[in-house]
């Protein structure tokens, strides 16, 4: 398969599901805060998707999450096709710095690659275990590739 496409946005874009005891958006990307012991929370990011490219379909092949966390711990990454949940990542333990380059812990192949019709949203559910603990998100992509 041949790379088509790459999309990404910033990380200010990020929204959180439900309330959190803090949110910063600045030039690096948007931070959340909450309390150890609350409830996991999720965030979504809506990335720019390309349904057709050139007469084609292109398919997604691979998304990106940049990060950095201090008490939180990512558990889980859904991917969706407009309001279809089309692939899920769960049991996941991530967290550290990921937030200035392709890693093994902030990006994720689909396979197999997976037509995305209506539009691609990424949520990404964390838990937070110290008090407060935090995310900040800076930036987030697909790689869209033809068969």
């Amino acid at each position: 398969m041949a790379l088509k496409a790459a999309m990404w946005v910033h990380g200010t874009i990020v929204e959180a599901e439900n309330p959190t005891s803090f949110v910063s958006r600045k030039g690096s990307g948007a931070q959340f805060g909450a309390f150890g012991g609350a409830k996991p929370n999720w965030f979504h990011i809506p990335i720019t998707t390309p349904v057709i490219l050139d007469g084609v379909r292109p398919q997604l092949g691979k998304v990106f999450v940049f990060y950095k966390t201090n008490g939180a711990t990512i558990t889980n990454l859904h991917i969706y096709d407009g309001p279809r949940k089309v692939k899920a990542f769960d049991g996941l333990k991530l967290s550290g710095n990921h937030s200035g380059s392709i890693d093994a812990s902030n990006s994720w192949v689909i396979t197999p690659s997976l037509k995305i019709l209506f539009g691609l949203g990424i949520s990404v559910g964390v838990q937070f275990g110290i008090d407060p603990g935090d995310i900040l998100f800076t930036t987030a992509g697909a790689d869209f590739v033809t068969p």
